[in-house]
C-alpha cells in the first residue's frame, strides 16, 4: 500500500536536520541565531556566543535531546547528551532567546516541495 505524502523526502530531510535548516535560512538571508556545529570529541568554540545557550542534536525532530545551558560548567555534560541523542553524533550549539522563536513547517500547496511556513511564537521552553 502506498500512502499519499504532502511533500518529498528532500523537504522532509531539510525540515528535520537543523544544520540544513540553518544553511537554507542563511542562503535566503532569514535571520537565525548564531551557532557552532560540533561532532564528537572536539571542544566547542563558544566564545563568540552569548549565554544562555541551547544544545541540540542536529538530526532529531522538535526538541528531542535539546537542553538549555545557563552555566558554562554544564556545557560538556549537556553536549554529550545531545551527541548521544543524535543519530549522526552531531550537535548544534546556539544562542537561546526567551523572547521569541521561529517554527519551521513544510508547506505543500498543490504538491509544491520548496515552501516553508515560518512563524514567530513565544518560547515555552524553560
Amino acid at each position: 500500500m502506498v500512502l499519499p505524502r504532502p511533500y518529498g523526502s528532500a523537504v522532509a530531510e531539510n525540515t528535520t536536520h537543523k544544520l540544513r535548516m540553518k544553511a537554507i535560512m542563511q542562503q535566503f538571508k532569514i535571520p537565525t541565531a548564531p551557532f557552532v556545529s560540533v561532532t564528537g570529541g572536539e571542544a566547542p568554540a563558544v566564545d563568540t556566543l552569548t549565554w544562555p545557550l541551547i544544545v541540540k542534536p542536529v538530526d532529531r525532530c522538535g526538541s528531542k535531546g535539546a537542553r538549555i545551558v545557563s552555566d558554562p560548567q554544564n556545557l560538556h555534560s549537556q553536549l554529550q547528551h545531545a551527541l548521544t541523542s543524535s543519530l549522526s553524533h552531531h550537535a548544534l550549539i546556539e544562542i537561546f532567546s526567551t523572547d521569541a522563536r521561529c517554527t519551521w513547517m513544510p508547506w505543500s500547496p498543490q504538491n509544491a516541495e520548496t515552501l516553508f511556513s515560518i512563524r514567530n511564537e513565544r518560547s515555552r521552553m524553560h
